[in-house]
């Protein structure tokens, strides 16, 4: 009865949970580093090294190995909470006095797992916060076409995803697990900031204040495998298909400094509205790696990371329509346009390497490193879109009690520099800049199991 009880208190919980998620993945941000991975201070205390045996629920239904699930005994309800703040700089000619908030974004997950009856299959429900980008800079707007200038501006840019999703898992034998997952991810896209248009053949290189605001649906799946050959060694691998997001919302703009400096000032409409149309995908992430038990109170980790942005962040496409600018409706032709933003990220390879050690038998101590490419190239860097950071150092402590777990984790994304000579966006505002990026992650979990 107790058991039952406890059972309706969690998904009531859970339910709660669920729907502060869906809230704040539209209203915060989550960070420059792309791959905190799951919200499990556990996870984040060894560097996100532990594919091959996730720590807890979280540790496995997200961009961990979803094989984890069927490693998790009893009923299990994990609720964790996340933290991130970035320091960062920007130079140019213009700009020297360029500053980015601290906080980049808070963010929740949640995961309860269970098996069914004595059945060998368990299965998961979860929240968690999927691959995001955030950043919201304040710095001069550099002169553009016709020397345009909208003076010290906010650069605000924001993909932030929630990932709703079902998972399962089953041993086949007594050394393999295989598990799944499917997920609904929830996007809210947010950009402002001047913007120069890129492609449109009559509006290429001219700039514009900008508001865009959109939100969607995609979706995606994940599969893995834990292979534990021997007692002291397992193995795990993870595959996580692209994400295809479809956003709508409205895309609103002032064109004053632009018409300033053309002499068109009361001649030309300034103001105009759209309904828009943005549409990304998320890459394909392959993880491998391998857990070892090297002694009783020790575990060493590794793992290697393929992050496929080369497919998915070649460009960004933007549609507008249902345009309330009759002016601008006259000058493109339309009361709509198509416009392409050119980003060329290349594939990221990614190391994380861990140690966790039980200091007592409640007691235990995690640290971890890791190490990846940067895969945005310096010719269509600017600070909305510096995920430069290249390594991080990561530590974290565990504590647990009866059927109660707490752990915490930190990770520091280490300062990275990233210069601009030439750049390929039109207008040449970013030609000779730099960008500073460094972050710093918290991340708390806290477990029950019934």
């Amino acid at each position: 009865m107790h058991s039952d009880r406890f059972y309706r208190i969690s998904l009531r919980l859970l339910s709660l949970v669920l729907s502060a998620g869906m809230f704040i993945a539209g209203s915060s941000g989550y960070g420059q580093d792309l791959f905190n991975g799951t919200v499990n201070g556990a996870s984040l205390g060894v560097g996100h090294s532990d594919v091959a045996m996730p720590h807890g629920a979280l540790g496995a239904v997200s961009v961990g190995n979803p094989a984890g699930i069927g490693l998790i005994e009893g009923r299990s309800l994990e609720v964790g909470g996340l933290a991130i703040l970035a320091h960062g700089s920007y130079t140019s000619a213009t700009s020297t006095n360029s500053r980015l908030d601290p906080l980049l974004g808070l963010a929740p997950a949640v995961a309860f797992v269970s098996s069914v009856g004595r059945s060998p299959w368990r299965f998961a429900v979860s929240a968690t916060p999927d691959v995001s980008l955030a950043a919201n800079w304040y710095y001069y707007d550099a002169p553009g076409t016709a020397g345009v200038t909208y003076g010290y501006q906010q650069n605000k840019s924001s993909l932030l995803n929630e990932r709703f999703a079902l998972g399962v898992a089953h041993p086949l034998g007594k050394r393999l697990q295989i598990g799944g997952t499917f997920g609904v991810v929830y996007d809210s896209t947010t950009l402002i900031a001047p913007t120069i248009f890129q492609q449109q053949p009559v509006l290429k290189g001219l700039k514009t204040l900008l508001t865009m605001k959109t939100t969607g649906v995609g979706w995606n799946g994940s599969i893995g495998v834990i292979y534990t050959p021997t007692p002291k060694v397992h193995v795990g691998i993870t595959y996580r298909t692209p994400t295809t997001i479809n956003s709508t919302g409205t895309a609103v703009g002032n064109l004053s400094a632009l018409l300033a400096a053309l002499g068109l000032t009361g001649k030309f409409q300034p103001n105009f509205r759209y309904s828009s149309k943005f549409n990304y995908t998320l890459p394909q992430i392959g993880r491998a790696g391998m857990a070892w038990n090297a002694s009783t109170k020790t575990k060493v980790f590794a793992s290697v990371d393929f992050v496929g942005w080369g497919n998915a962040f070649d460009h960004l496409g933007l549609t507008v329509s249902e345009g309330t600018n009759a002016d601008l409706n006259g000058l493109v032709g339309s009361n709509g346009f198509h416009d392409v933003i050119p980003l060329n990220w290349s594939n990221q390879a990614i190391v994380h390497i861990g140690v966790e050690r039980a200091m007592t038998p409640n007691l235990t101590l995690r640290g971890g490193f890791v190490a990846g490419n940067n895969p945005v190239p310096a010719a269509t860097l600017t600070p909305l879109t510096a995920s430069i950071t290249q390594a991080s150092v990561a530590a974290g402590v565990g504590y647990h009690r009866s059927r109660y777990r707490l752990d915490a984790g930190y990770q520091a994304g280490l300062p990275h520099t990233a210069s601009v000579g030439q750049s390929l966006l039109r207008a040449g505002e970013y030609n000779n800049s730099q960008t500073e990026i460094s972050t710093q992650t918290l991340a708390t979990t806290f477990a029950i199991v019934f």
